[in-house]
C-alpha cells in the first residue's frame, strides 16, 4: 500500500518525496473567500502547485475540500440555505479542480446543524447538487468523520452515521474517509469503526492524539497516551481491501526547520510504513 501525508507547502515536496511518500493529501483552503476561489487565478495557481507536484515525483492521493465550518461557525443565520448559497460553488469548482490534478478522492466535511434531522435534510440537498459533478468527473466524495463545537457529536462522528448517507444514495460516487484521530477524539476506537465501514472505505485521514485535544500526532509517537491499537487497525485494513492510500494527516511543527523537517518526516514515513507492514 503506498504511503500519501497532507502538506500544503510546496517547499516540502522534494523531502517528502525523499523520505519515501508516493503523494499528497492536497487540501483547498479553510474558510475560503468565495470570490477568491472562484476566479481564473486562483485556478491556475491549484494547477501550478500540481505542476510543482509532478515535478517531485509525487501526485495528488486525495484532496480536502475546503471547510467553512458549519460545525465551527455557522454561515448566516446558521440555518442549512445560507451554507449553500456559499460552499456550493466552492464545491463543484474543487471537484472540478480534484479531476483536472487527475485525482479521484475528494474528501468533505459536510453540513452541520445541532438538530440531527436538520443536518441530515440539509446535507441530502447538498449532496444530491454534488453528485452530477462528482459523476461527470469520475470522483469519489469520501464523507469524513468529525466533531462539532467542543469536540461535541456532529451527526457526523459515528459509522452509523456516515453509512447514512451511503445507503441513502447507493451511489458509486460516494465512500467514507475514516479519521482516526477524529474518533480518537469523540471517544469511538477507530478499528471497530472500520469494520462496519467495510468496503465503503475511500480515504483515510491516519494520526493520534492525546485527549482530549485534536493534536494530528505521528501514530505510536505518544505510547503514554495511545488509544488505538495501531496493529488491530492494521490487520482490519487488509481485510477491508482498501484500494487507496496510507494517507498520514498529521501536522509538521511550525518552528521546525532544516534537517528536522527532514527528520519529521522520515519518521512519519518510517512509522506509517511499519504499521501497514505487520
Amino acid at each position: 500500500m503506498n504511503i500519501s501525508i497532507i502538506c500544503n507547502d510546496a517547499a516540502c515536496y522534494s523531502t517528502i518525496k525523499s523520505s519515501g511518500f508516493c503523494g499528497i493529501d492536497f487540501s483547498f483552503p479553510n474558510a475560503p473567500d468565495c470570490k477568491n476561489v472562484l476566479t481564473q487565478e486562483y485556478y491556475d495557481s491549484v494547477l501550478e502547485k500540481h505542476q510543482l507536484l509532478k515535478e517531485n515525483g509525487l501526485y495528488v492521493a486525495q484532496t480536502h475540500l475546503s471547510i467553512m465550518p458549519a460545525h465551527i461557525e455557522p454561515l448566516g443565520d446558521g440555518t442549512y440555505q445560507p451554507f449553500e448559497e456559499y460552499m456550493l460553488p466552492i464545491l463543484l469548482k474543487e471537484i472540478e479542480l480534484t479531476a483536472k490534478m487527475n485525482c479521484r478522492t475528494a474528501v468533505i466535511h459536510l453540513y452541520f446543524e445541532n438538530d440531527k434531522e436538520k443536518s441530515r435534510a440539509g446535507n441530502i440537498q447538498l449532496i444530491s447538487k454534488l453528485l452530477p459533478t462528482l459523476e461527470k468527473h469520475n470522483v469519489i466524495l469520501s464523507i469524513e468523520n468529525i466533531f462539532g463545537p467542543r469536540l461535541s457529536d456532529a451527526h457526523l462522528s459515528s459509522a452509523e452515521d456516515l453509512l447514512y448517507y451511503i445507503d441513502y444514495f447507493k451511489s458509486e460516487n460516494l465512500g467514507i474517509c475514516l479519521d482516526t484521530g477524529h474518533a480518537v477524539v469523540l471517544k469511538q476506537n477507530p478499528t471497530e469503526m472500520l469494520k462496519k465501514i467495510g468496503a465503503n472505505l475511500t480515504a483515510l485521514h491516519i494520526h493520534t492524539t492525546v485527549l482530549p485535544d485534536d493534536m494530528h500526532l505521528i501514530p505510536n509517537t505518544v505510547h503514554w497516551e495511545e488509544k488505538i491499537d495501531w496493529d488491530e487497525f492494521s490487520q482490519e485494513l487488509l481485510r477491508t481491501q482498501y484500494g487507496g492510500t496510507f494517507n498520514l494527516e498529521v501536522k509538521l511543527p511550525k518552528k521546525l526547520k532544516g534537517d528536522a523537517v527532514t527528520a519529521f518526516y522520515q519518521l512519519a514515513y518510517a512509522v506509517a510504513k511499519e504499521i501497514i507492514c505487520n
